[in-house]
């Protein structure tokens, strides 16, 4: 049986992970505060306008319009919950290749040949660049932003996949 031992240095956050927990945790907070604002002012609504209805403006059915409110707003908190927690837990992985095989590619894959492939190729890159940037608001292709760099070009798309697999 092999002994571990942690050194002090081991047990500091890094700074980018720190951040990135943090984040999280500021997102769950507005989400609440947001959800806690929007049920008082329906609540207020409700209470100084009534339930404009026939039905709901009775004293006996009068909670029903809050009680349908209070479901919805707690229906949206777990799915957005689901989805920042699916989004903590993703890898982040980038593959690139080489110009020249991603080129070989493009022709090979998708025959065409209306523009050169290496214009082609910048027009994407620059696309997903902006597009990455708007989102994450970190630099695309950037090798520290992402877990897992591969190189398919090197590798082989297949292989790749291989150690995706493996990772996941």
């Amino acid at each position: 049986m092999k002994v571990i031992k942690p050194a002090g240095r081991d047990l500091r956050l890094d700074p980018d992970i720190r951040g990135r927990t943090l984040l999280l945790g500021i997102t769950s907070f507005l989400s609440q505060i947001s959800l806690v604002a929007a049920m008082a002012a329906i609540n207020n609504m409700i209470r100084r306008y009534g339930a404009m209805d026939a039905i709901f403006g009775q004293p006996q059915y009068a909670q029903i319009p809050m009680a349908v409110v209070g479901i919805v707003m707690k229906f949206f908190q777990i799915v957005i919950s689901i989805v920042v927690g699916m989004a903590a837990g993703c890898l982040t992985v980038f593959i690139h290749a080489s110009t020249e095989f991603r080129a070989e590619r493009i022709v090979s894959v998708y025959g065409e040949r209306e523009a050169a492939p290496e214009v082609r190729i910048r027009d994407k890159d620059r696309r997903r660049a902006a597009y990455h940037r708007f989102y994450t608001d970190m630099k695309w292709g950037y090798a520290k932003n992402y877990q897992v760099s591969l190189d398919s070009g090197s590798l082989g798309i297949e292989r790749c996949v291989e150690i995706l697999k493996m990772l996941y």
